[in-house]
């Protein structure tokens, strides 16, 4: 399996890369072998940089599995210091789409809570969004 990390920071014109075994990218069980749907270390790629979130402005997670027949990209795009973020994932299996969804995520604050996340999911089937999930958390 191939797990590529590339990423552009706010401050620099040019996008950077990074290489990660399966062992370092995913949460295994031992003895569990790696597959393109194992959980990973950290729920966003930015997770994996030693930058801080406010630092990083974009990333594009692309895993390959072994056969090279399945890829899985995971684009996200930060604004707002890193606090919110749009997630375009993307899973194909040689030119079948497996999975097309786009997510967006914003922190709102909240005088009486705090702050309020709110994500907001989208199916993507024959190029137009349906609205899949919706949701506003206090943190």
């Amino acid at each position: 399996m191939d797990i590529l990390l590339k990423y552009k920071l706010r401050s620099e014109d040019q996008w950077r890369s990074k290489r990660f075994s399966p062992y370092e990218y995913f949460d295994l069980e031992e003895g569990e072998a790696p597959e393109i749907d194992s959980v990973p270390h950290n729920m966003h790629a930015a997770e994996y940089l030693d930058f801080p979130g406010e630092e990083v402005e974009h990333t594009l997670l692309q895993l390959v599995d072994k056969d090279e027949t399945e890829l899985l990209e995971i684009k996200e795009t930060f604004w707002n210091a890193g606090e919110n973020r749009i997630i375009e994932v993307l899973r194909t299996s040689g030119n079948e789409v497996l999975h097309n969804e786009l997510i967006i995520q914003t922190i709102k604050p909240n005088p009486a809570n705090g702050e309020d996340v709110e994500t907001i999911r989208f199916n993507r089937e024959k190029h137009c969004n349906t609205l899949n999930f919706h949701s506003i958390d206090c943190i």
